[in-house]
């Protein structure tokens, strides 16, 4: 009996030996497989510019003239045709010129016989000067001839400012461009009557450059002042004496400061332009000045140029100087209390949380700040693996299980045909991951 009893307790203790290891590796996997998972990535290193946008309220061309018609009558014909480029001179229409011809010559003729007085009254002078010497005509007859030579030499002058005019007024029912530019199409046609001064023919719009207007608020515009006078300076600036001063008188300061603009729905900033005009005072109502930047605009395909007067768009404005920066995805920003923070996963997949000072937006990512006083270990490096997804299921101190993100699409066709090398900027990890 003691054989069969011997035999079951060695059995019993052999299951008992091979589940119990068993349980507990099952339990320690469930809680393996229990651990969150957060999706990580590195934060982006780049070259940067701080800078503002602000809205353009109007783009106005480099210039704009009204054509009028400077002599009333009928139009008579028509030398352009809608939409042209024209240039300063240009033949542009002809008012019937019959009328302003006939003045001319009738004019002119006065001119003539004016001037054949004026000379038989000079010679009837010069003679009554010879007699007047030996009393041969009377003091009275020698007035006379005085006078008519006098009043001859008026009418003369007047008859030759008449001539002027009627020159001027048939050199005026010929209409020319004043400026280079594209032409608007004839809101006359040939036939109709028009009114000297009054009657509005078209228009000629020189775009060859154009003017974006924006408004600037107070403590950006103190900003660029600060910046501009810094770099005359060679970096000093008493920033409480900026600040005390006429902003309007210091504005002029601004003057070829560069500047992009976007127009429509156009995502880039590809027109290049500078600052040329400061308004003279804040407006106390909102805050800001009239800004005022010169963008070129010059030919391209098909004779056509890109900015049109009347149009609408974005004005982005320098503040810095380029200057490498962290960048993370907005999203990544996390709320602890009353500061925010990131949530960084460490070498033992460990969560800790750094403090952060946000910047502005730069391509759809955030820049990061840094501040004198931060402490060294509290800085965001190239190095943290920052959680980009998933942090709101976690907190500091908590371990998980990260997952690198997902390379852009482009990255992943660039892998396939070259092997991935490590990058300038890239953190160790980064370089391992791509080998």
């Amino acid at each position: 009996m003691s054989c069969p009893r011997q035999f079951l307790f060695f059995l019993v203790v052999s299951f008992v030996f091979s589940v119990i290891p068993a349980c507990k590796k099952e339990q320690m996997g469930q809680k393996q497989r229990e651990l969150p998972e957060v999706t990580v990535s590195y934060p982006v290193v780049k070259p940067v510019i701080d800078y503002r946008d602000y809205t353009v309220r109007r783009i106005d061309p480099l210039a704009s003239v009204e054509i009028r018609a400077r002599v009333s009558g009928y139009l008579d014909s028509i030398h352009f045709k809608p939409g042209d480029e024209v240039k300063k001179g240009d033949l542009l229409f002809i008012i019937d010129p019959r009328p302003y011809q006939a003045a001319f010559d009738e004019a002119k003729s006065s001119v003539a016989a004016l001037d054949a007085r004026l000379k038989r009254t000079t010679n009837d002078m010069n003679r009554a000067d010879q007699l007047i010497g030996s009393k041969a005509i009377s003091q009275e007859d020698y007035d006379r001839t005085v006078a008519a030579k006098l009043e001859a030499a008026a009418g003369l002058q007047g008859a030759q400012a008449t001539l002027e005019k009627a020159d001027l007024d048939l050199k005026w029912t010929k209409i020319e461009a004043p400026l280079d530019g594209r032409i608007s199409r004839n809101l006359i046609d040939a036939g109709n009557l028009v009114a000297a001064d009054t009657t509005l023919l078209t228009d000629i719009v020189d775009s060859s450059a154009v003017f974006a207007y924006f408004d600037m608020d107070e403590q950006t515009l103190l900003e660029l002042i600060k910046i501009r006078i810094a770099d005359a300076n060679q970096g000093k600036v008493d920033a409480k004496f900026v600040e005390r001063q006429d902003v309007s008188k210091l504005s002029s300061n601004l003057s070829d400061v560069i500047v992009k603009m976007r127009v429509g729905n156009e995502s880039d900033f590809s027109y290049s332009g500078k600052l040329d005009f400061v308004d003279n005072q804040i407006n106390p109502s909102t805050g800001t000045l009239t800004i005022r930047a010169k963008f070129p605009n010059p030919k391209k395909a098909g004779n056509m140029r890109s900015l049109v007067a009347g149009g609408h768009g974005d004005i982005r404005v320098p503040l810095s100087d380029e200057y490498q920066a962290l960048l993370v995805p907005d999203s990544a920003i996390q709320f602890d209390q009353s500061r925010e923070v990131l949530y960084i996963v460490n070498d033992k997949d460990v969560v800790v949380s750094k403090p952060v000072k946000k910047g502005e937006l730069y391509e759809g990512m955030r820049i990061i700040r840094e501040e004198k006083e931060m402490d060294p270990t509290e800085r965001i490096n190239p190095t943290d693996r920052i959680i980009v997804e998933g942090a709101i299921r976690v907190r500091p101190g908590a371990k998980v299980k990260p997952v690198d993100a997902a390379p852009p699409a482009a990255k992943k066709e660039a892998a396939k045909s070259e092997e991935a090398k490590p990058k300038t900027g890239d953190s160790p990890k980064a370089a391992e991951a791509g080998k």
